[in-house]
This record gives C-alpha cells, sequence and structure tokens, in this order.
C-alpha cells in the first residue's frame, strides 16, 4: 500500500509539473488523503518491522518461550478491554449524543434564520402587485419553499433515528425497560418541527 499510494502521489506530481498548471480541487483532496494514508501506513510498518527483530533476539534468547512475551501482550489488553469496555463505550455515545444534539440544535437555528427571510421577502411580495413581481423572484420563492419542505422532512427522519438511538440504550436486551436514569432520557431541546 505505501508503494502504491507514494506512486500515485508522484504521477500526481509529475503531472502538474509536466503542465506547468497549478492542481485542481479533486487532485488537491486525493493528494491530502494520500498523504493522511501514508502518515498511517509508515508507522505501521515501522512497527511490523520492530516487531519481526525484536522476536528474532527473542527467540535467540528464549526459544520457543520467547511465544510468551506477545502472548502476554494481547492477554494484558484483551483484560482491560474487558474490564474497560462499558466505561468507553458509554463516553463513545454520549460524545456522539452531544455532537448530534448539537448538529440538530444548529440545522434548526440555520433553517429558521431562512425561514425569516422567507417570510420577510413574502411580506414584501403581498405588498407589490403582482405586475412588479418578476418571474424570477416567483420561481426562487417557490423553490425555497420546496427546500424548506424538504428540511424539514430530513430534519425530522434525523430526530426519529436519534430518538430510536435514546430507545434502545434506555431498554435492556430482552426489550424490556432498564432502571429510568435521568442521563439517559432525551433531551428536551429535540422538539418537532
Amino acid at each position: 500500500d505505501i508503494g502504491s499510494t507514494l506512486g500515485r502521489m508522484s504521477m500526481m506530481l509529475v503531472r502538474r509539473g509536466y503542465n506547468r498548471r497549478k492542481s485542481n480541487v479533486v487532485e488537491m483532496a486525493e493528494m491530502g488523503v494520500d498523504c493522511r494514508k501514508v502518515i498511517v501506513l509508515i508507522p505501521m510498518w515501522f512497527s511490523y518491522l520492530f516487531g519481526c527483530v525484536f522476536g528474532a533476539y527473542m527467540q535467540t534468547l528464549l526459544g520457543v518461550n520467547a511465544l510468551l512475551f506477545p502472548a502476554g501482550i494481547t492477554f494484558t489488553v484483551g483484560m482491560l478491554y474487558t474490564v474497560f469496555r462499558n466505561t468507553i463505550k458509554e463516553g463513545l455515545k454520549a460524545f456522539e449524543r452531544e455532537r448530534l444534539s448539537y448538529r440538530l440544535q444548529e440545522m434548526k437555528d440555520n433553517m429558521w434564520r431562512a425561514n425569516e427571510r422567507l417570510q420577510r421577502f413574502q411580506e414584501i411580495k403581498k405588498t407589490k402587485s403582482t405586475d412588479q413581481l418578476d418571474r424570477k423572484e416567483s420561481k426562487m420563492v417557490i423553490e425555497l419553499e420546496a427546500d424548506f419542505a424538504e428540511m424539514c422532512h430530513a430534519m425530522n427522519n434525523f430526530q426519529e433515528e436519534l430518538e430510536g438511538i435514546y430507545e434502545s440504550e434506555t431498554s435492556g436486551e430482552d426489550g424490556t425497560p432498564r432502571r429510568s436514569d435521568s442521563r439517559r432520557s432525551f433531551p428536551s431541546g429535540f422538539g418537532k418541527i
């Protein structure tokens, strides 16, 4: 993967230099993704190389017992994961809930601001005679109203999915409700639009 990624990046740079032009947005995005991929792959390769060399050295010192070293590391990490799994899982879920709540509120705020603009435009439209309105303005209002309807529908679907996440967390695996916990209740800021 490292070789193919570096080859792809070098070909983009050669093409850019040969054509004496700047890279377009897609090429720049691809270059950024490839750079991040290489940043992940190179340490993995060095870790693999280190593990091979270290394993060969331990084999010469301990023989077959050298396998106890990676087995011990795997056992320790597995036990830590087993002990802290629920804590980590709950922390990640809480973080995701906060992020989704913030995003939903931001979407609602943007929609209400745009809706207020639309209402102001409609008030202005009412004061003008129909002869004064041109076709572009009328078409814009119709498109804007359709966009709002789609936005409301998408936001309600998003909210229902979010409520489903909260409901699945508050019920047990067999479908029976768990002990009530105020931290697990659905936030009050999530009203239907």
